[in-house]
Formats: C-alpha cells, structure tokens, sequence
C-alpha cells in the first residue's frame, strides 16, 4: 500500500512541475533575441496609425488607439493608446506628441526592463 501511496505522489508532483513547465512556456513565448519597438511622433497621420496596429497585429500584438488627435495638416498632435503583447504585458499612456520619444518596447533580453510604455 505505502509502495502505491509513494508512486501517487510521485506521478502528482511529476505531473505539477510538467504542467507548471507548460504554463510558464506559453506565457514567456518571448524569443530571446526578440525585441518590439513602436514610436509614435508628429508627423503620422491616420493611415501611419493604421499601417503599425496592422503590423503589430501580425506579431500578435494588440493596439487600440484610444484617443487620437491630428493638426490642420492631418499629422499626428496626441495620442492615447493601450498595447497587450502575446506573451502578457500589457500598458497604456497617452501624450501630446511634440518630439519626445513615445510609444512601447518589448525586449525578451532586457530583464529589468522587459516591457516600457509612454515616453521612451
């Protein structure tokens, strides 16, 4: 009896580890050499928007742009959007667009800083 009580616990923590193993894979699913960067500046326009949500969407990255507003000349003066990234990461900031640096960046290699959003 204790020799079946023993393999039971054997084949249960056997069985955890694998499916913890499995859980962990599925939410890294980050390559490390993989790095994701989008800038958003004031020269965009409503098509340069739709192009990258298009791009992103075919790494599997998802943005919703949640707040948009364009000049006389149709560019890009503020912008506010979310990103969710395939491997879990998720943010959202918003700024006026007047030449900072601003947008996301997803970088598998850097571990302090794996996922930055707003001004870069």
């Amino acid at each position: 009896m204790k020799k079946f009580a023993t393999r039971g616990r054997i084949l249960v923590l056997a069985f955890c580890t694998l499916s913890l193993s499995a859980l962990a894979q599925s939410k890294s699913n980050c390559k490390d050499s993989k790095k994701v960067k989008v800038l958003f500046h004031n020269r965009m326009s409503q098509k340069d928007l739709d192009r990258i949500a298009e791009n992103m969407a075919s790494l599997h990255f998802k943005i919703s742009y949640l707040q948009r507003k364009f000049d006389a000349s149709g560019h890009l003066s503020y912008l506010k959007f979310s990103v969710d990234t395939p491997d879990g990461f998720s943010g959202n900031a918003g700024a006026s667009l007047s030449g900072q640096k601003f947008g996301f960046v997803r970088n598998c290699r850097n571990k302090k800083a794996p996922f930055v959003v707003g001004n870069l």
